[in-house]
């Protein structure tokens, strides 16, 4: 009776409550699904989370060992002592698992309360500039390092980079005064925030932010008459032997200047050519050149590090010299034809594949052309990838030992050193692109690896010693003219040559051969003299040199019909009256072709040339006149004050004695002297 009063104990002191177990373990389980779940996502310290399992496993394995082991004691004391004091052990058995709850529950909200604010440390941002054309390599080397960053701490990245670009003409004042914003720059706002890091294509890039720096320094001492105060407030750099705010110069890379495209290796033969160690760049663009109907495109030098040593391969001839200013032009013209509306590599190669093709022969950096034929992003807006196949593309473009090369400096600041994080950041960068991997990387981003030398901002082997001059001819050859013609269509031009045609047949074939000369930059005009009802007739008026200007005058020179007086004098004063009115190109003349003096005008050689003095002083156009027939630059015995000399000696030109089949000779001797600003 007392066995079974005691099983049947309302008051459940003498039982077991069948379900707590059960409710226990089912509590147990789903604390533990959901804590593993949370450690997961937030815990990245893999000893730790190892740890910590071990931990709850044992828990969990100790509950139901120390229980059973428990029990016996328990209901022996319980018979000892009393049966009120052995119902509260028994209860406090029971109360084991509860209690082991309750650690894991209060574990976990401590835990949870340790973690659940950040997955990941806060970052430091990383600010890197770089040229607009190698925006997209720049951002694939600055994700490799964040990768790099996260691998080396439990997932977590230690660095955020922000790319961004511009170029050099936007940044290298900005950079010489410290980004510091002035009225009339504000690179805060109209390029970005002032950078850690400067990733520029060259070191004539970074030799320009120093020669500004350098500029400024001396213009204020002058100022000032006494020793100039650093524009920073960083100290200088002896040991780099650089002004602030230049910190450091690492050349991370290079990549040389090739010849590519579909039609690169075909010679003037029709012939293709592989190339040998034996040319030079000069040489493969010299036989390109020298193709009929030949094309060559090419980076302005004024928007890109590419464009400026692309310069120095179509400036040269097949023997390494520098061609002339004629020559230079016509090969300056070439380029521009080829490169319509493109500023940059990225723009140029853009622009011909929105037309479904690549260019047949460009001067580009191996970088650029690399990334081009793996299908990789060029960066301009709306750029298509290039096409998976093109009759006669090279993928491998002909290059060269002697190319000039970009050579991809990493540039720091002083102004970084102001902060730690930043600085370490910034070393960090660095530090990774010159390891394995961040070679890698950079052969991934289409870049050969550097060039002994050419981190250095003077005797640079990456950058040609006459890259200067040659700049100096480029800008000589892209200058614009304005020049007007006036031919003497007067009755004597009807005169026979020795060789049979009339006069005004020769000179006009002769004319005709020289509008190559004008490019589509240029403006150019035809007058004859005289005219039907005044004392000139305009042919053709002053425009654009484009084709279909030069084809409207050769026409009009195969229409003349020489007849009348020379009106020579005010033909003269009236075309040079046109030059300097009409806009001021920095190449402005009036070329005169005349067999014979002024018969109409009341005006003395004196008074002619007093007139013609004062029209072309200052930045006034020049006189140039060409002599055949009859007519003499010279004076003639007894004729002190009579030669046409007189009359561009005013005008600050020349006069030119020529046979009248002689006049193309003389046309390209009068350019050569225009182009070449003498």
């Amino acid at each position: 009776m007392e066995a079974n009063s005691e099983m049947s104990d309302p008051a459940g002191g003498s039982g077991k409550d069948p379900h707590l177990p059960n409710l226990i373990f089912i509590t147990l389980v789903l604390m533990i699904l959901a804590g593993g779940t949370y450690a997961l996502l937030v815990i990245h310290n893999s000893a730790f989370l190892v740890t910590t399992g071990v931990i709850v496993i044992a828990i969990q394995m100790w509950h139901p060992a120390i229980q059973h082991l428990a029990e016996p004691l328990l209901n022996r004391l319980s018979d000892r002592i009393g049966s009120s004091t052995g119902h509260a052990l028994r209860r406090a058995g029971k109360g084991t698992a509860a209690g082991t709850a309750v650690v894991i529950i209060v574990s976990g909200l401590i835990i949870f309360e340790l973690t659940h604010s950040e997955p990941c440390p806060h970052t430091v941002e990383l600010r890197v500039l770089t040229s607009t054309e190698g925006l997209q390599a720049a951002r694939e080397l600055a994700n490799g390092y964040i990768a790099a960053t996260a691998r080396e701490n439990d997932g977590c990245a230690t660095v955020f980079a922000h790319v961004y670009a511009a170029t050099t003409a936007e940044v290298t004042s900005p950079l010489a005064r410290s980004w510091v914003d002035t009225e009339n720059e504000q690179p805060s706002v109209n390029v970005g925030t002032r950078p850690d890091v400067w990733l520029p294509d060259s070191m004539l890039d970074v030799r320009n932010v120093y020669d500004t720096i350098v500029k400024n320094r001396t213009r204020e001492t002058d100022e000032a008459d006494a020793q100039v105060t650093p524009t920073t407030t960083a100290s200088e750099n002896p040991a780099a032997g650089l002004p602030a705010p230049l910190a450091s110069i690492t050349s991370i890379a290079s990549s040389p200047i090739v010849l590519a495209g579909t039609k690169a290796g075909v010679t003037s033969a029709g012939t293709t050519s592989a190339g040998n160690a034996d040319q030079t760049l000069s040489s493969l663009v010299s036989a390109l050149i020298s193709r009929s109907k030949a094309t060559l495109a090419a980076a302005d030098p004024g928007s890109s590090a590419a464009g400026r040593l692309a310069v120095t391969a179509y400036l040269h001839d097949a023997d390494d010299q520098m061609v002339d200013t004629v020559v230079a032009r016509q090969r300056q013209q070439l380029v521009s034809r080829s490169t319509p509306a493109a500023t940059d590599e990225i723009s140029l190669l853009c622009d011909a594949l929105r037309h479904g093709a690549v260019p047949s022969a460009v001067l580009t950096s191996l970088r650029t052309w690399r990334r081009l034929m793996a299908r990789k992003p060029l960066g301009g807006a709306g750029c298509p990838a290039a096409p998976a196949t093109a009759p006669g593309l090279r993928a491998e473009p002909l290059a060269t030992r002697d190319a000039p090369a970009l050579d991809l400096p990493f540039v720091q600041f002083t102004w970084t050193r102001e902060n730690h994080d930043q600085q370490a950041a910034a070393d960090g960068f660095r530090h990774w692109l010159l390891s394995s991997a961040g070679r890698d990387r950079l052969a991934g981003a289409g870049l050969d690896p550097p060039i002994a030398g050419c981190g250095s901002l003077d005797h640079n082997p990456c950058i040609p010693d006459d890259l200067t001059a040659t700049l100096k001819r480029y800008d000589q050859a892209k200058a614009p003219g304005r020049v007007l013609l006036a031919m003497d269509v007067s009755g004597s031009m009807t005169a026979r040559t020795a060789a049979g045609p009339a006069r005004a047949v020769v000179a006009a074939q002769g004319v005709t051969a020289t509008l190559g000369q004008l490019g589509e930059h240029d403006e150019f005009g035809l007058w004859t003299f005289p005219g039907r009802d005044r004392d000139f007739t305009e042919l053709a008026g002053l425009a654009a040199g484009s084709a279909k200007q030069r084809v409207t005058i050769a026409d009009a020179l195969r229409r003349i019909r020489p007849s009348g007086s020379t009106p020579l004098y005010a033909t003269i004063l009236a075309g040079m009256r046109t030059v300097a009115d009409s806009g001021d190109a920095p190449i402005r003349a009036l070329v005169v072709l005349t067999d014979g003096d002024d018969t109409t005008s009341t005006l003395s050689p004196q008074q002619a040339a007093g007139e013609i003095e004062r029209l072309a002083a200052g930045s006034g156009p020049r006189l140039y006149l060409i002599a055949i027939g009859e007519a003499r630059c010279e004076d003639g015995p007894g004729r002190t004050g009579t030669g046409l000399h007189l009359l561009t000696d005013a005008g600050r030109g020349s006069c030119l004695q020529a046979d009248t089949g002689k006049v193309s000779a003389i046309m390209d001797h009068i350019f050569g002297t225009l182009w070449s600003g003498r």
